[in-house]
């Protein structure tokens, strides 16, 4: 046990001890020396495990070396309390001297003031050295206010270290600790230094007001700062390089004279759940491979920047908003390259998100908007993709791409923003796909300057001006888009603009669908214009463009219009039903009408004015005879398909010219296509349009499967098959699947037997029935493989192509349409989201519309149960069948 005696040193005449050094000698194990006030020059060696308590108030009990440090530590376990400990004098070397040196134990400091005029305060070092400092002040250090090294592993708490004329605290070496509850402020150097794999938790502390940085991480250095306040430093307040790789979390970050977080030179680190804000320069600047994870942070409020990530800068930033920042609320340039997902930017007195100058980026599933220039903009090669985000409510631009600017905006949502939706000019060349584009202030996506871009894929629709324009030369590509719905002209193209229009729809706009003047020379090819209030197409003003295999009609006005100068060529186009004329030329309007077909439409098809000079070349530019305008409603009521049919109408044409006097061996028709992609359904119009046109006397179907034969024997397979051939006279013989038929040369091999009943009977039954074999592109290259005498017989082939994700949607929409019910805004957005994942994700297996419309059904069921539950629980009237959000998820759900 130890002994508990008390020792007291007093400088007055009569004391025993009038020296603490004394007082110690004299001390055992345990003991307690009393220090009364009094200015004691000693430098004590701490070597055994007693306390030294002050008594009264620090101030007046001072212990001062002049050239040595006051005290050194040479024990486990002691306690030193309420003692000013001031290191006085001059020497060359600053660090050499403490005025505490603690190299072993684990001594309690408390209640204590550390001061030196020509060294450091504390230092502790080596491993297992684990002091305990207890509400000290350190300041007015000549040096480093308190220096932790070499695997120490301190505990800091409720201290102030300030006034330091290097760091406030500094720790390295694989030193550690506990920092909490302290204010360490207004060091000439960083306030807090951590370096070669320095590991502290610093925990409710106060850091600010340094002239130089808050916390400084280097050298691989690490760290937990926790719950932290640290504002008002010169530099940056919080500084991140070579490696450093702190978790900083919960802390407050604000008005440093330059950035909130700076992380720089492969600086790593965490910051989660931090607010950074009102910062001079950027709130958070990453440059030179720095490469930090923000999460779930507030950044806002900036003089400048909220994020300013450049010069190859990295970084995550995920789930954190940044917002009301004085320039962009992100600005990515050099060939940054962050990723930024599930972020909330808004309220910039700039820019949402700007990149330039060869940045790049990855922003996914972000909110972007009510920021007061453009949300987006992307400028001087800058190229970031742009995924699954909403852009919207901007005060300009929803996405501004200028002056080379590129990248690729897919899966977003792009709205109401009071410029255009998109803008491109100068060059901007960036790849828009997947996206919805809809109720902005002015045009959806506007091409202008020189601005280049593909669109693809999009639905734009319901906009104050255009929905799609080009002008001043500029040449977008719109593929595969739905345009749609705007108060002005879909498609408007203007002042010598260009652009190319494939394959997209073109329908409902209270002006025209397509709008060419002055001179523009779009190309607008294999693109359906339909309603529009207007005109379907017109040109005017000078205006050019190639309107080629297009389907025109049902148009409120002409379907085409042109007047004023106006100089299309419209090539092998479908123009029907329109309100009044199919084609006007008139007011000196001309063009060249080729290989077209007009019919039913309600006024004349085709009016030409004595003032123009509209040419009608080709084949007469057929007007379509009335016995085929079913066909050719039924087939533009199909869905997809566009490329068969396209050549179905084209069959028309020619059997309107020529007659049925084609031999049929050139009809026998393959069908390449998967499973679900229309094959039935053509097959079934192909026999019907056969019998209209006089070429076959019935045109009903026949099919003939593996199955129907498998049962049979070789004696018995002829028989069949020749049976199936009469049944099949004066229609079509499908055959479905034909990669289900065996090839090989065995004995008794009845498929086979099969193909070659047919193969002989087919030169027989000329022109009395037409085959068609139909499975994948691979199963038919493989069936001619193996039976190359087919290949002559078969001269007609149709591709079917796999459905879009737009065309799934459609069919299933049409299903449920059909069937009385409607789908709301979410419930259409998701399942066009899952349409796109499965159809990225697809096989050779993949269903296509078998598998949209048992989507439909499903949701149907869906809705049918939920209002079911809903009538018999809470007596409410019947109301509208509408396929909600949740209906589908659950649907989609179960389908996975």
């Amino acid at each position: 046990m130890f002994n508990r005696k008390t020792l007291t040193v007093s400088q007055k005449i009569f004391s025993k001890y009038k020296t603490i050094g004394e007082a110690l000698k004299n001390a055992e194990h345990g003991a307690k020396i009393l220090v009364e006030p009094g200015m004691y020059r000693e430098s004590l060696i701490i070597d055994r495990n007693v306390e030294i308590i002050g008594k009264g108030a620090p101030q007046e009990v001072l212990i001062y070396s002049e050239h040595e440090s006051p005290i050194i530590v040479q024990t486990e376990l002691a306690t030193i309390k309420g003692l000013t400990i001031h290191q006085r004098g001059k020497y060359d070397n600053l660090n050499d001297y403490y005025a505490i040196e603690i190299p072993t134990g684990s001594i309690h400091i408390k209640d204590c003031i550390v001061r030196s005029d020509v060294g450091g305060g504390i230092r502790i070092y080596n491993k297992h050295t684990a002091p305990i400092i207890n509400n000290c002040l350190i300041h007015d250090v000549q040096g480093i206010g308190m220096f932790v090294t070499e695997e120490a592993t301190p505990i800091i708490i409720r201290g102030k270290i300030y006034a330091n004329k290097e760091n406030g605290l500094l720790i390295d070496k694989k030193a550690s600790g506990i920092i909490e509850d302290c204010e360490i402020y207004h060091n000439d150097f960083a306030n807090v230094w951590i370096g070669s794999e320095g590991d502290p938790l610093i925990k409710s502390c106060k850091i600010y007001d340094g002239k130089e940085s808050g916390i400084w991480i280097t050298e691989r250095g690490k760290g937990i700062i926790d719950d932290c306040v640290i504002y008002g430093n010169t530099y940056s307040n919080v500084c991140i390089v070579h490696e450093g790789n702190p978790i900083v979390r919960k802390c407050h970050i604000y008005e440093s004279s330059q950035n909130g977080v700076w992380v720089t030179e492969g600086g790593k680190g965490t910051l989660q759940d931090c607010e950074i804000y009102r910062n001079k320069y950027p709130n958070v600047g990453v440059t030179n491979s720095g490469n930090p994870m923000i999460m779930s942070c507030k950044i806002y409020d900036g003089e400048s920047c909220g994020v300013w990530v450049s010069k190859k800068g990295e970084g995550s930033f995920s789930n954190s908003e940044i917002y009301n920042n004085k320039a962009s609320n992100i600005d990515i340039s050099h060939e940054g390259d962050p990723s930024i997902e599930g972020c909330t930017i808004y309220r910039s007195m700039q820019s949402g998100i700007w990149v330039s100058l060869k940045g790049y980026g990855t922003i996914e599933n972000c909110k972007i908007y009510s920021n007061t220039y453009s949300n987006v903009g992307i400028t001087h090669e800058g190229s970031p993709i742009i995924r699954a985000s909403h852009i919207y409510d901007g005060a300009q631009n929803g996405i501004w791409i200028k002056e080379k600017g590129r990248g690729v905006i897919e899966k977003s949502y792009i709205y109401n923003n009071i410029f255009a939706n998109v803008k491109i000019v100068t060059e901007g060349d960036p790849v828009i796909r997947s996206c919805h584009i809809y109720n902005g202030k002015e045009s959806g996506v506007w091409v202008e300057e020189r601005g280049l871009g593909i669109i693809e894929g999009c639905h734009i629709y319901g906009h104050m001006y255009t929905n799609a324009g080009a002008a001043q030369g500029a040449n977008p590509i719109f593929k595969n888009c739905r345009i749609y719905e705007g108060k002005q002209h879909g498609v408007w193209v203007t002042e010598s603009g260009l652009g190319i229009f494939i394959d997209c729809e073109i329908y409902r706009h209270r002006f025209s669908n397509v709008a060419i003047a002055d001179k523009a020379n779009p190309v607008i090819e294999g693109c359906h214009l339909y309603e529009a209030e207007q005109n379907g197409v017109w040109v005017k003003e000078g205006g050019l463009g190639l309107i080629e295999n297009c389907q025109i009609h049902h148009n409120g006005y002409q379907n085409v219009k042109i007047m004023s100068e106006g100089n299309p060529l419209i090539r092998s186009c479908d123009v029907h039903h329109a309100k009044n004329w199919g084609i006007w030329a008139t007011e000196k309007g001309s063009g060249t009408i080729e290989n077209c077909r007009l019919y039913s439409n309600e006024k004349d098809n085709i009016i030409i004015s004595e003032d123009s000079k509209t040419k009608i070349i080709g084949e007469k530019s057929e007007i379509i005879s009335l016995k085929f305008e079913k066909f050719l409603n039924e087939l533009d009521n199909l869905i997809g398909m566009n490329n068969v049919k396209e050549q179905i109408k084209r069959m028309i044409h020619y059997i309107q010219k020529f007659g049925p006097d084609t031999k049929l061996k050139a009809e026998h028709t393959v069908f390449y296509g998967n499973s679900g992609t229309g094959k039935n359904t053509i097959a079934g119009l192909l026999g019907n349009l056969y019998k209209t046109m006089g070429v076959l006397e019935k045109g009903h179907i026949v099919k003939v499967s593996r199955e129907e034969l498998g049962s049979l024997s070789i004696d018995t397979t002829a028989e069949k098959m020749k049976q199936k051939m009469n049944e099949a006279m004066g229609g079509i013989l499908l055959i479905d699947e034909i990669s289900s038929f065996e090839h090989k040369e065995t004995p008794n091999n009845i498929e086979l037997e099969a193909l070659n009943v047919l193969l002989r009977e087919l030169k027989d039954k000329e022109s009395k029935f037409i085959v068609i074999i139909a499975g994948s592109e691979e199963e038919i290259k493989k069936f001619f493989f193996l039976n190359p005498r087919w290949n002559s017989l078969f001269s007609r082939h149709f591709h079917f192509q796999e459905y879009t994700p737009f065309e799934l949607m459609e069919i299933s929409e049409r299903l449920l349409y059909k069937k009385g019910y409607t789908i709301d805004a979410s419930a259409y957005n998701f399942l066009l989201s899952y349409y796109i994942q499965k159809y990225e994700n697809r096989n050779s297996h993949f269903e296509n519309a078998a598998f949209a419309r048992y989507i439909g059904e499903q949701a149907m069921k869906s809705v049918d149960c939920r209002l079911a539950k809903s009538l018999s629980t809470e007596h409410v009237s019947p109301i509208e069948k509408v396929v909600t959000f949740l209906d589908l998820q659950s649907v989609c759900r179960e389908e996975e």
